[in-house]
């Protein structure tokens, strides 16, 4: 076991802290000021569901990726089974959290603040393209001043406090806070995600829900496309995925482009630009086989900045 804590770990050129093994913690530790990211941890094997079980708790990671400044986040994660927890992360171009190639992986409250500033389409806890990335939970964490600052040269501001790209599926996105974020939650086509009892503040919009597996992406979510190529890769109809993740067995027969199984439920919203929880129609939602039920508007003193 490899055990760092209490520690001051800055002005790297590359990541701070670059952590490949199991059963590692980190644990206390400020870490600033690196070229690059924060901490950059892997472990476990993903085929087998081999957990790595490494924890990122209790640390202070700001002022990163000073040099290299998109896709060096504060805590990169790769691999099976770790646990990211209490953590503040903030002031940093591009994204806190970014994952990768991971599985029943915890995200549990952690605090990002003033992320994505320098860049769109984008997100403080960013993941995407995969049907095989599941099993990971998101919970309790707030997301606080999550927009961009500078000018966009190229296309439009897009950031985001969650982003699950490009079908992403098998996520759980529960009893979080969005303060000031230009969107709080993105689902980008994904299926079987749950996102319950969030709280929404002060945020363009809540939660953004497209289909685009539908249209301009169906070529990754069709029959031999890249998509079921991951799903190949790990042997999915047979344990241990098919005993994991039951539900992926017969996903390629189950309207393998369509969103299906979202559940948007429980969520509170208060003062968002667009005045409304979710830019697709309740008529989409129920078209695409997902539920959007009890999510209210209301503003109460304790959900405020």
């Amino acid at each position: 076991m490899c055990k760092i804590t209490n520690s001051v770990v800055a002005n790297h050129g590359h990541y701070c802290i670059d952590l490949e093994g199991t059963n590692a913690i980190l644990d206390n530790n400020i870490v600033y000021g690196c070229g690059c990211g924060g901490i950059n941890v892997i472990g476990g094997v993903q085929k087998t569901l081999t957990p790595g079980s490494n924890i990122i708790s209790n640390n202070e990671i700001f002022n990163y990726s000073r040099i290299v400044r998109t896709y060096n986040p504060g805590v990169n994660v790769q691999g099976v089974g770790h646990t990211i927890k209490t953590n503040y992360i903030y002031n940093a171009p591009h994204n806190g959290i970014l994952t990768s190639g991971n599985n029943n992986c915890m995200f549990v409250g952690n605090h990002l603040k003033s992320l994505c500033f320098e860049a769109t389409d984008c997100g403080a806890l960013y993941t995407g393209n995969s049907w095989i990335v599941r099993g990971n939970v998101v919970r309790q964490n707030t997301f606080e001043d999550i927009y961009d600052t500078e000018k966009i040269s190229l296309g439009w501001p897009s950031v985001q406090g969650v982003y699950l790209d490009d079908q992403m599926s098998g996520w759980v996105v529960e009893d979080n806070t969005f303060i000031n974020c230009q969107t709080g939650i993105l689902i980008g086509g994904g299926r079987r995600n749950n996102i319950t009892n969030n709280i929404f503040t002060n945020c363009t919009l809540s939660i953004h829900f497209d289909n685009r597996g539908m249209n301009w992406q169906n070529v990754t979510c069709k029959p031999g496309g890249s998509l079921e190529q991951g799903l190949e890769s790990v042997n999915y109809q047979h344990p241990p995925w098919s005993t994991a993740y039951p539900d992926i067995v017969n996903i390629m027969n189950e309207h393998p482009c369509i969103p299906v199984y979202n559940i948007f439920e429980n969520n509170v919203y208060c003062e968002t630009a667009s005045e409304k929880f979710m830019d697709a129609t309740s008529a989409q939602v129920q078209s695409w086989y997902s539920e959007a039920s009890n999510n209210n508007p209301r503003c109460n003193k304790i959900y405020m900045k």
